[in-house]
Formats: structure tokens, C-alpha cells, sequence
């Protein structure tokens, strides 16, 4: 069974309409020819192609419009690797398009299935010149009728390679929902676009595979987003993320930049600090503080603030490692007969924990008092 999403069409405007897909262009492996709108049904699409140093065309392809469901399903299974990986062929979709096909003259009548490449080669309106040789190539298109008599349609040339699309993605926003994490996606490229692969690894182990995510795209705030739903995700684990565009074609864009995903379902849950406490130790002149944590998983950091009334203004003090349970406040600028107030706070890669509670603490003198009593009466 192939694996790979089912690419939403959503994304493709009038725009990408006449700008992107309805011209030749180099993808991983080869060159896909667009032939034109027109389904091949009375006639067929001669295609030629001339390399750089030859001085003839070269016949390489005829096709045609489909003659039956089959054949429809016949083509979807024989795309090039890079489109392949990405389809999953859905039994309803593959009806209406053979259905439309076969009632109609026009690649239009497909609706928005018309700007996926892989449809316009269902429908007999574009081919794929796998496994050419690098260079520049003109491709002739021509339309032959059942006499036998040409007509030509058009002329272009391509590189092959080329870097066909450069999109890129960027996280703006995302939810952690306990058994499954949701990414949004801002794309550079929202007209040549056609999904994103998604890749995850643990935090900090740097073993990135592709996940089978749940990839769609919508409007949010007038803005074209990609929706990413990973449905694997275990609860309070730190993922990394990264998520490469690629376009009707397959061709790869620009990764977007690691994002680091804490699952968890609100900021308390992260480290749950189940105890903190501050105790005064005269004679190291300093407090000392300690706490214990559900859980150091997930965590980079633990900060420690001080302040001298409970809900005055506090300063972080220090930031110690998740691993550690105590902390010695040694400031020689700590006062005796003095209240201070403490809180700790748990920092992971996706945010930071609620504080904790403020715990006070008051220093004793040490030094003893070097002047007598003055000025005590004593009755009775």
C-alpha cells in the first residue's frame, strides 16, 4: 500500500491556476510536461523533445484521455516515486474523477483536482520525462488527429535540474492536546505549495523521522495556513519538530526551523512542583532552599526568585539545572531580622510552569550584642 497523504486542494487559487501548474517544469527526477487543457479524446498530444546539442526533435510520448476507470487508477499507480510517496488512492476521489473525465472536454471539469499534476496526467493532459540526463530541453507539444494531420500547441524549455520551488514554512502557533500535538504552519509560497512533510524526533536525541501527520490547510485571520496533527504524540513528552514544504511535483523546499513541543495540557503540569521550602542557616549566614518535583522529564531549566515582601517585586537569583533539589542563597547583601520570600518556576522547551508558592524566611543574628542594656528599670 502506498503511504503518504491525501493532499488537500484547498490551497490552490486562480492564481496558481494560470501561474504555476499549467506550464513544464523540472521535479526530482525528471521534467513533467504540461500539454494543455483540452481532455485528448478525438485527438492525441504528440510530445517531442530536443537537448541542447541535438539537432532534431525526438518523438518521446503520445497520450491520451482515459477509457476507463481502471485505466485512471492504472496511471495514479504508475507517478513518479516523489508523487507516489505522497498518494494514497481514495476509491470516491477516483470516481468522480473518471466521471468527469469521461462527461466532459475540458481538464476544468475536474474542479479543483485540475491543478494537481497528478490528476492532469490521469486525465491525459501532461507526461512525465522520467530519468533525463541533466541539461536544457525544449519540448515541442503537438495535437494529432485521427487523419493523422499535426497541429502545433506550443514550445518550452527547461532545465533539468532546476530548483523549481523554493517555499518555506514557519511555525506561528501550537497546542498541546495530551494524545496529540497541533502545529500551524505560515508558508512563504501559498500558490505552489502543496503540503509538508513532517519530521519528529525526541528532544535532544537529534533522531528525526517522518511521521504519518494529519496535514490540511485553512484560513486563519485572512491568512493561508498548513494545519499539522500528529495523533502519535505521548503525553509529557519534549518533541522536536520540523516540517519541509514540497510542491505539487514534489520538489522540497526550505525546512523550517526546529520547534520544540513540551505535550502537556496546561503550564502547572510542567515539572508539578510538589514541594518548596526555605530554611535560614545562621550560621553559614544564608538561606537554604529546597524542592521536589514530580517529574524532571521534559524540562531545560529551574529559575529561583527572591524578594522582600510577598507580593512585592521579585528578582531571579539563579537558574540551576532540572536534575538539582537544593540551592544555597549565599548573597552577602542578605540582612539579618530580615524577611525575605522565595518561589521557584520550571522552565521546559514549550513554556514554563505556574510559580510556586512564596515561601519566607528570616535570618537571625549572629554577632553578639557588645553593649550592655541601657536605661531597664526594674519594679515589681
Amino acid at each position: 500500500m502506498k503511504k503518504g497523504l491525501f493532499l488537500s486542494v484547498a490551497i490552490f487559487t486562480a492564481g496558481l491556476v494560470q501561474a504555476q501548474l499549467f506550464t513544464s517544469k523540472s521535479y526530482p527526477t525528471g521534467v513533467y510536461i504540461f500539454c494543455g487543457k483540452e481532455l485528448p479524446k478525438t485527438f492525441e498530444y504528440v510530445i517531442e523533445r530536443k537537448g541542447a546539442d541535438d539537432r532534431e526533435y525526438l518523438v518521446i510520448a503520445s497520450v491520451k484521455a482515459p477509457s476507463s476507470e481502471a485505466e485512471c487508477k492504472g496511471r495514479l499507480m504508475s507517478l513518479p516515486g516523489s508523487m507516489a510517496a505522497r498518494t494514497r488512492i481514495d476509491s470516491m476521489t477516483l470516481s468522480r474523477v473518471w466521471k468527469q473525465v469521461s462527461r466532459n472536454s475540458l481538464l476544468d471539469s475536474l474542479n479543483g483536482l485540475a491543478v494537481d499534476p497528478r490528476y492532469q496526467y490521469t486525465a491525459g493532459c501532461s507526461f512525465f520525462d522520467e530519468g533525463v540526463a541533466a541539461g536544457t530541453y525544449t519540448y515541442r507539444i503537438s495535437k494529432r488527429d485521427r487523419r493523422d494531420n499535426l497541429t502545433p500547441v506550443k514550445e518550452e524549455r527547461v532545465i533539468y535540474p532546476s530548483r523549481a520551488y523554493t517555499g518555506g514554512a514557519r511555525a506561528v502557533r501550537f497546542k498541546p492536546e495530551e494524545n496529540s500535538v497541533v502545529i500551524h504552519y505560515s508558508l512563504t509560497d501559498t500558490l505552489a505549495t502543496a503540503g509538508l512533510t513532517i519530521y519528529r524526533s525526541k528532544h535532544k536525541e537529534n533522531a528525526f523521522t517522518e511521521i504519518p501527520a494529519q496535514v490540511s490547510f485553512m484560513q486563519v485571520k485572512g491568512q493561508t495556513v498548513a494545519q499539522v496533527i500528529d495523533g502519535t504524540a505521548a503525553k509529557d513528552v519534549t518533541y522536536s519538530y520540523v516540517a519541509v514544504p514540497f510542491d505539487g511535483l514534489g520538489n522540497l523546499g526550505r525546512p523550517a526551523d526546529t520547534l520544540n513541543v513540551y505535550n502537556m495540557v496546561k503550564a502547572g503540569d510542567i515539572g508539578m512542583i510538589q514541594s518548596f521550602s526555605v530554611t535560614a542557616l545562621e550560621e553559614k549566614r544564608g538561606m537554604d532552599i529546597s524542592w521536589k518535583l514530580r517529574s524532571d522529564a521534559g524540562l531545560t531549566s529551574l529559575e529561583i526568585f527572591r524578594g522582600m515582601k510577598y507580593d512585592g517585586t521579585f528578582e531571579r537569583i539563579a537558574s540551576v539545572s532540572p536534575t538539582d533539589t537544593s540551592y544555597f542563597d549565599g548573597d552577602k547583601n542578605i540582612q539579618p531580622a530580615t524577611s525575605y520570600f522565595y518561589y521557584l518556576v520550571a522552565n521546559a522547551s514549550y513554556g514554563r510552569s505556574f510559580p510556586s508558592g512564596r515561601s519566607p524566611a528570616i535570618l537571625k543574628g549572629k554577632n553578639p550584642n557588645v553593649l550592655p542594656p541601657q536605661h531597664i528599670e526594674v519594679s515589681r
